[in-house]
């Protein structure tokens, strides 16, 4: 079946037929500079948004080591070498809850970020010291948090 001029709607002038294409090719393009700005070094986009800020922050905040020999514990493990000292009987929502580290809201992502302030190495350390839980390779009481 064939098509009335009528049923096709109004007539476009070449300008108009190639205003869409032409708007395509300039973000074809500029999508390609920008491309090519990143393949050669030079951020198109601000640099924090590749990680710059990232970087910096603390990798390990949850490992403490001994102040003494340098053994490197994990927070849950200095968490367990308390309650099985101080609290042999503990039922196991204890032991859960003990191990469980509030990590904040997403909003506090830059410098309030909860690994920054106050990461759960810092808080272990504070417990470990606090109630004189010993390395269990030297037995020395000075426990020393990795997050910086």
């Amino acid at each position: 079946s064939r098509l009335c001029s009528s049923q096709l709607g109004p007539r476009r002038t070449p300008d108009e037929r190639t205003r869409g294409t032409r708007a395509r090719e300039m973000a074809l393009v500029a999508s390609s500079l920008r491309f090519v700005a990143a393949a050669a070094g030079r951020s198109a986009v601000r640099p924090s948004a590749f990680g710059g800020a990232r970087m910096s922050r603390p990798q390990n905040i949850m490992d403490l080591k001994c102040g003494r020999c340098g053994h490197k514990v994990d927070a849950h493990e200095g968490m367990q070498l308390f309650l099985r000292r101080h609290l042999p009987d503990a039922s196991v929502a204890a032991r859960q809850s003990l191990n469980t580290y509030a990590w904040g809201l997403k909003k506090q992502r830059g410098i309030y970020d909860v690994a920054r302030t106050s990461p759960p190495a810092r808080s272990v350390v504070e417990v470990l010291n606090g109630g004189g839980i010993g390395c269990p390779r030297c037995a020395t009481v000075e426990w020393k948090s990795l997050a910086r």
